[in-house]
């Protein structure tokens, strides 16, 4: 299993992109990410990072109790833990970015 890391322009972007390819569904209260069972390669769970796709990193700038002021990253972002080999989407190819030290990954 790997990690696909994924930035979007935004949530709405996101989960269209996401919905192409099989990895939301409708629900009453609106689009949700699910896991993808692909028959030959094996489960692809996606993630919402944080709940929102929203990342925060620090400023460098303290406020004043001290603590680290954070600003959000630019975009909506989502993991993909995908088997190893999985052919990832057209759709979803230009959206790839690979972070330093991502924030957000998945356990194990």
């Amino acid at each position: 299993m790997n990690t696909i890391f994924l930035r979007f322009a935004d949530r709405p972007e996101a989960l269209a992109l996401l919905g192409a390819v099989g990895l939301t569904a409708e629900t009453e209260t609106g689009p949700v990410l699910l896991p993808l069972v692909m028959t030959a390669a094996g489960p692809v769970y996606p993630d919402l990072v944080f709940g929102t796709g929203v990342i925060a990193l620090p400023t460098g700038a303290l406020d004043g109790d001290g603590l680290p002021v954070l600003a959000p990253v630019e975009g909506c972002h989502v993991n993909l833990l995908a088997p190893d080999g999985w052919p990832l989407a057209g759709a979803l190819a230009s959206k790839v970015v690979t972070p330093d030290s991502p924030v957000c990954v998945f356990a194990g």
